[in-house]
């Protein structure tokens, strides 16, 4: 596809859907079965064909089509005996690199050499150098951010069946698709599971009419710690700290001004980020080749989509700690004082309709092709947002469960809806 520029910013799990353009123009009109659909959660095995129009070729897609057009068709069945098909993986990822940190005993000579050429004393001897160097005394501890934040690889898994057969009047296919991907947090509390069901039905009613019923739907969740811009942190983190204050779980330690990177992991002590998406897709579509006059045919297009976006984040409650060794305590520090809830929902309808009269005839040595075409485009979107503080029980996430100490229930709703016909 030469021109074709596909863009993925992100690898996590969920959140990895490319932006697509065409020749860097922006982004590109997409087309998917005859309506303007996303298509980057589309299961790869029920994708027939793609193809790309450009310049004067996607004209007829108007000022939409401007940065050109991308043409996705999903399979459809064909005249043959039912066949089951089965595409399923097992694999891994890996971060293709990162950069390597300094260690502790690296960190601390930096450290002596930054403070020394501002004309103040190095803080750290020979021999707590030393110690760092050997890692043989735990108060002096040795920290590899990434290596203990972090997996080897992270497994993810997909699977498809699908059934596709048909006779002369009528064909079909079927399938079902799941996959399953975690993050590469050695936490294991950032997954994200997909299941898709697609149908592609088409029948001939009577000579020269066919009827065609599309139908898809998808499901997925996303589940995440509550955002701390881990990486960020391990970047940042000192290797001179310990995971955890004295060496002790579960008292992570205090690492500075941001959060401990390995305590910012677990949903049980951060909180949690959860996203559910819906999406139905639903086309009819009428083909009639009429029979006055040969080359004339008119065809319409029925489509009805909903997408239903739902976010719940849970910024918890937490502390990290200090040790103390006279009194052999560990001292409390809040990193986050007060608990807080945040609800999103957003629900987008876009029914469309499309009708075209086409002719298309031969004289001679002469090609003739004329299309005259209609297409009404509505879309509707209901949004709900809400947020709360202070909740009573940190076991029990429940919106209404929440004192609103410092600000009532904040939140609205928004509507937005806009029809075009061209």
């Amino acid at each position: 596809l030469p021109g074709l520029r596909a863009v993925q910013r992100s690898g996590a799990p969920g959140d990895d859907a490319a932006s697509i353009d065409i020749r860097g123009f922006g982004n590109a009109l997409v087309i998917v079965d005859g309506v303007e659909r996303d298509f980057t959660q589309i299961d790869a095995n029920d994708i027939e064909s793609i193809s790309i129009l450009k310049d004067a070729s996607a004209a007829v897609y108007g000022f939409k089509g401007a940065n050109g057009v991308i043409l996705v068709t999903t399979k459809k069945g064909e005249i043959s005996k039912p066949t089951i098909s089965y595409n399923g993986y097992y694999g891994f990822q890996q971060v293709t690199r990162f950069p390597e940190l300094y260690d502790a005993y690296e960190y601390a000579s930096l450290w002596n050499e930054a403070q020394m050429n501002i004309g103040v004393a190095a803080p750290y001897s020979k021999e707590d150098l030393e110690k760092y160097k050997s890692g043989s005394d735990p108060a002096y501890p040795n920290t590899n951010w990434w290596d203990s934040a972090t997996r080897n690889s992270a497994p993810q898994m997909y699977h498809n069946l699908s059934v596709s057969g048909g006779a002369e009047k009528v064909k079909y296919y079927f399938s079902l698709g799941y996959t399953n991907q975690e993050g590469i947090w050695v936490t294991k509390d950032h997954n994200y599971k997909k299941y898709n069901v697609r149908s592609n039905i088409s029948a001939e009613i009577v000579k020269g009419l066919t009827v065609g019923l599309q139908l898809s739907g998808r499901l997925d969740n996303r589940v995440k710690p509550y955002e701390q811009e881990v990486f960020k942190g391990i970047y940042l983190a000192s290797p001179l700290k310990s995971i955890y204050a004295n060496n002790t779980a579960p008292y992570f330690s205090n690492t500075g001004d941001r959060a401990n990177p390995m305590q910012a992991l677990v949903i049980d002590e951060v909180g949690y980020d959860k996203r559910d998406r819906r999406e139905f897709n639903g086309s009819l579509t009428i083909d009639w080749q009429i029979p006055w006059l040969k080359g004339l045919s008119l065809k319409a297009l029925l489509s009805y989509d909903y997408n239903n976006v739902s976010t719940k984040q849970w910024f918890k409650e937490y502390y990290d700690y200090t040790y103390d060794p006279v009194n052999d305590t560990y001292n409390k520090l809040a990193r986050h004082s007060i608990s807080t809830m945040d609800l999103k929902d957003e629900n987008s309808f876009n029914p469309s309709q499309q009708y075209s009269l086409n002719y298309q005839n031969t004289f001679g040595k002469h090609d003739i092709s004329i299309l005259l075409g209609t297409e009404q485009y509505y879309w509707n979107v209901k949004g709900f947002s809400a947020t709360r503080t202070g909740l009573l029980d940190l076991d029990l996430p429940d919106f209404t469960a929440a004192l609103d100490l410092l600000d009532p229930t904040l939140g609205g709703t928004a509507e937005q809806d806009y029809g075009v016909i061209s």
